[in-house]
C-alpha cells in the first residue's frame, strides 16, 4: 500500500483560515463528484495569487506530496474543469507554499479568479499520470464509502493518516469515527469508480455498534 499522507495541522502559507472542507489532519473531503464520470476532483480553489487571475489550488494530497503532484501527477494536464466549465492552462503549474498555482487562459484579472473561491477543480481521469498497479492517489480514496465483506457500511473516508508501519483511514460513520489500517490483511478491495472500499474486520479491529438496551422493565 502506497504511502499517501502525513499528519499535519499546518496550514499552507497565505491562508488565514481553515478551508471549510479541510480538516486539521490536512485531508480534504471532496463534495459530490462532477456529472461526468470520467472526471475526478483533484483539489479546491482556496485563493488567488497576484493580480492577473492566478489561482491557488489546494490539492487533495498530503502537503509533502504537493510538488510531486504538480510536476508529475497532473504535470501534463492542460484542461481543468471548474463549475462545469473548461479552463485551459497557461504556462505551467507551480508548487508554492503548500498549494499549486494555476494560471488559466480564461482568467485575466484577480476579480475574475476570486469568483471561483472554494470551488472544486476537476480533470479528466485519463489525463492523470497513471499510478502503479495496487497503488492509489490520496484524492482517489478520500470520500470512498467503506463497507465490510458482509455489506455493512462503516462510513466515508475523511482523511488518511501516516503511521510508522502503514497508513490509517479515518472513517466518519453514523456512530462516530472508525480507524481502519491500510494493510493487505484488512483492505479487501478498492473500487474507485464505484467509490467503495471493502474491508475485512479482523478480531478486535473495531467495535461495531451494539443495539441499545431496552428501557422496558
Amino acid at each position: 500500500m502506497r504511502l499517501l499522507s502525513e499528519k499535519t495541522s499546518e496550514l499552507p502559507s497565505g491562508l488565514t483560515e481553515q478551508p471549510k472542507e479541510l480538516n486539521f489532519e490536512g485531508s480534504v473531503v471532496p463534495k459530490e463528484s462532477e456529472e461526468k464520470n470520467s472526471r475526478v476532483a483533484i483539489g479546491k480553489i482556496v485563493g488567488t495569487h497576484g493580480v492577473k487571475g492566478e489561482l491557488k489550488l489546494l490539492p487533495y494530497v498530503p502537503r509533502l506530496e504537493v510538488e510531486d503532484f504538480a510536476t508529475n501527477t497532473i504535470g501534463e494536464v492542460k484542461t481543468f474543469y471548474i463549475n462545469g466549465k473548461s479552463y485551459t492552462l497557461k504556462g505551467r503549474l507551480r508548487a508554492h507554499k503548500g498549494v499549486v498555482l494555476l494560471k488559466c487562459e480564461e482568467l485575466r484579472r484577480k476579480e475574475e479568479a476570486e469568483l471561483l473561491q472554494d470551488v472544486e477543480v476537476f480533470v479528466e481521469d485519463d489525463t492523470l499520470t497513471e499510478s502503479l498497479e495496487g497503488e492509489h492517489y490520496a484524492f482517489e480514496l478520500i470520500g470512498l464509502k467503506v463497507v465490510t465483506e458482509d455489506g455493512a457500511s462503516l462510513g466515508i473516508i475523511s482523511e488518511i493518516i501516516t503511521t510508522g508501519a502503514n497508513d490509517v483511514y479515518v472513517v466518519d460513520g453514523k456512530d462516530g469515527e472508525v480507524l481502519i489500517p491500510a494493510t493487505e490483511e484488512v483492505v479487501v478491495d478498492i473500487d474507485v469508480e464505484k467509490k467503495i472500499l471493502k474491508v475485512k474486520l479482523l478480531p478486535g479491529l473495531i467495535d461495531l455498534p451494539k443495539d441499545e438496551p431496552s428501557e422496558d422493565k
